[in-house]
């Protein structure tokens, strides 16, 4: 149950990342978008905290008191994991959707190179 959670929150990031394929480059620059980024980077956070944080102690045979003690126990990780996110999604991932932009523009990967050649 929690691979399903984590797995279905991926999908929708990946999604809503993909709706962001068509927006011009210098777009991201805009204090607007990045406030737009922000609170999207805090509602995907949400999304992911919110079906981990159920399904763990789910998957675990939690019931009724148990779910709720291990969301109030989580409660300061969510507080400072949705903080952190929402602040890199202002800050980061303008210029990091920029570089890799320019990167798939120019052909290069923007991950590093593997070496797929066999050694004897």
């Amino acid at each position: 149950m929690l691979l399903a959670a984590q797995v279905s929150s991926y999908l929708v990031i990946g999604f809503v990342g993909g709706l962001f394929s068509k927006v011009r480059r210098n777009t991201f620059t805009h204090l607007g978008w990045r406030i737009l980024l922000a609170i999207i980077g805090l509602l995907v956070t949400l999304l992911y905290d919110g079906l981990t944080s159920i399904s763990f102690p789910l998957t675990a045979g939690a019931t009724g008191l148990e779910i709720k003690a291990v969301l109030i126990a989580g409660l300061a990780f969510t507080t400072l994991h949705q903080l952190a996110n929402t602040v890199l999604f202002f800050t980061m991932a303008p210029r990091l959707i920029i570089i890799g932009r320019s990167a798939y523009r120019r052909g290069n990967s923007v991950l590093p190179a593997t070496d797929t050649s066999e050694t004897a």
